[in-house]
C-alpha cells in the first residue's frame, strides 16, 4: 500500500472503511487498519474520510493538522468517543469541507471548525450525546457563517440537558441561511423554539421535526418559522398516520403542497395518551400553516392491532378540526372503523363533522360492498341535509407515494 501511494502521488485519496467499527471485525482488519494509516499520512491528498470506532485512536493522533483538500468527513461511533475533543482537530480549520457528519460523537470545539468551513453544504449531527451538547445560542452562531448550507440535520440522543439549559433568545435579529433546502431535527420543543426564532431560511422545501415524549408543549416559534417560508403558505393535504410498527404508537399529520414542499412533525407517545389527543398545538396561531382547517384533502392510513387501540382514539377530536376537507382517503385497514364512526353520527352531526366533505376514497379492498352498506345511513343523512357524499374505490396505491411503507420523506407528522 505504501509503495502504491508513493507511485500515485497526484491522485486524491478517499478513505472509506466504516466496517472497521462493526463487530465481529473482518478477518483482514489489521491490514485494513494499516492501509488507513498509510493513507492518512498523505493528508495533503485526502479528500474524503468515512471511518468508525476502531480507527478513532489513530485519528486522535494523525488528524491534529490541517487536511487542506478534505471535502467530506463522516465519523460514526457506537459509543461516545473523545476523539474530537481537542481544539487542534484538523488543525482547527477545514476551509474546503463540504459535508460533515458526526454520529454519536461529542465535539465541543465544533464552533471553531465550522467558523472556517465557509463551503459547507451539508451538516449532519446525529445522536448528539450529552457531552457534545451545544446550546441553541451557540448553534445559531455556528450556522451564521454557513451561507452555502443546503442540508442541516440535528438529532440529540436524549433530552437530559435540554431543560432549563438556556434562556429564550430574542427574536429581533435573525441569521439568514439563504441556500438551506432541507432541515431535520430530533430533540425537545424548547430547543427548536430557541433555535428557529433566530433563523430565516426562505428556500426550505423539506422540514422534519421529531420531539421527545412531551405531552404539553409550545411550538409557536416553529409555527412562525414555517410561516415565513413562501412554499408553506398554502398547504392543502394532510395524512393522519397511526403507526404501530414503531417502538411507540404514532399519530401523524402530513402536509403535502402541490409545490413539492414537505413538512413532517413527530412526537412519540404511548397508547393511553391517544384518548387525550388534541390538534390545538397545530392551530395555536391564526396564521399558522399547520391549521387543520386549511387542508382540503384528508388521508387516514394504516391500521391497528386490536379494537382496543381504536377505542383509545377520540375520533371526533381527530376529524372535527378538518372543516375544509373535501376528499377523505382511507386505507383498507382503517376504513371500517372510520365508516362506523361516520355512520353512528346522530342527526345534524353528520354535517357538523367534515362539513365540506364531498368524496370518500377507499383503498382497493374486497369488502368495498360491505363498506358501502355500513356507510349508507351517513350518505343518506348527508343527502337529506344538502351535503351529498359519494364513496369510491381508490386504486391509485402504486402511484401515490403517500401510501408507501417507507414514510421517511412524508410531509407533516405529529406523534403524541
Amino acid at each position: 500500500m505504501r509503495e502504491m501511494l508513493g507511485v500515485l502521488l497526484a491522485l486524491p485519496i478517499v478513505i472509506d472503511d466504516w466496517e472497521l467499527g462493526q463487530y465481529p471485525l473482518p478477518p483482514d482488519s489489521e491490514e485494513r487498519v494499516d492501509n488507513v494509516v498509510a493513507a492518512l499520512e498523505h493528508r495533503d491528498r485526502v479528500c474524503q474520510i468515512t471511518l468508525a470506532d476502531l480507527l478513532f485512536p489513530i485519528l486522535t493522533t494523525m488528524m491534529q493538522e490541517p487536511f487542506p483538500r478534505l471535502t467530506r468527513l463522516y465519523l460514526l461511533s457506537e459509543a461516545e468517543s473523545p476523539v474530537l475533543r481537542p481544539d487542534s482537530f484538523l488543525g482547527g480549520s477545514a476551509p474546503h469541507l463540504q459535508s460533515l457528519t458526526l454520529a454519536s460523537i461529542p465535539f465541543p470545539s465544533l464552533p471553531i471548525l465550522l467558523s472556517t468551513s465557509k463551503d459547507l453544504v451539508e451538516l449532519r449531527l446525529w445522536s448528539i450525546p450529552d457531552s457534545g451538547y451545544i446550546s441553541p445560542a451557540a448553534m445559531v452562531t455556528c450556522l451564521s457563517s454557513l451561507i452555502r448550507l443546503e442540508n442541516l440535520e440535528l438529532r440529540f440522543k436524549s433530552r437530559s440537558l435540554h431543560d432549563g439549559s438556556s434562556q429564550r433568545l430574542p427574536s429581533l435579529t435573525r441569521i439568514g441561511l439563504p441556500t438551506l433546502t432541507h432541515f431535520e431535527f430530533l430533540g425537545t420543543n424548547k430547543y427548536i423554539e430557541e433555535l428557529v426564532v433566530r433563523i430565516n431560511a426562505p428556500l426550505l422545501q423539506g422540514i422534519s421535526v421529531a420531539f421527545f415524549n412531551e405531552p404539553l408543549f409550545d411550538i409557536s416559534q416553529l409555527n412562525q418559522f414555517i410561516g415565513r417560508i413562501e412554499k408553506f403558505k398554502i398547504p392543502h393535504r394532510v395524512v393522519v398516520d397511526f403507526d404501530r410498527s414503531a417502538a411507540f404508537p404514532q399519530f401523524s399529520l402530513f402536509d403535502d403542497p402541490d409545490n413539492g414542499a414537505t413538512l413532517e412533525i413527530l412526537v412519540s407517545c404511548i397508547p393511553s395518551r391517544w384518548q387525550v389527543f388534541s390538534l390545538a398545538v397545530l392551530s395555536s396561531s391564526p396564521s399558522s400553516p399547520l391549521r387543520p382547517s386549511s387542508f382540503q384533502r384528508l388521508d387516514i392510513k394504516r391500521g391497528f392491532t386490536s379494537d382496543a387501540d381504536m377505542k383509545n382514539v377520540q375520533w371526533l377530536e381527530v376529524l372535527q378540526p378538518f372543516t375544509s376537507a373535501k376528499d377523505l382517503y382511507l386505507s383498507d385497514g382503517i376504513a371500517p372503523h372510520i365508516m362506523r364512526i361516520l355512520r353512528d353520527l346522530p342527526g345534524e352531526s353528520t354535517v357538523e363533522v367534515l362539513p365540506a366533505l364531498q368524496d370518500i376514497f377507499v383503498q382497493d379492498c374486497q369488502q368495498l360492498e360491505a363498506l358501502h352498506e355500513s356507510i349508507g345511513p351517513f350518505v343518506t343523512a348527508r343527502q337529506l341535509f344538502g351535503h351529498p357524499v359519494a364513496v369510491h374505490r381508490w386504486e391509485e396505491l402504486r402511484n401515490d407515494n403517500s401510501w408507501e411503507e417507507d414514510d421517511d420523506s412524508l410531509s407533516l407528522q405529529v406523534m403524541w
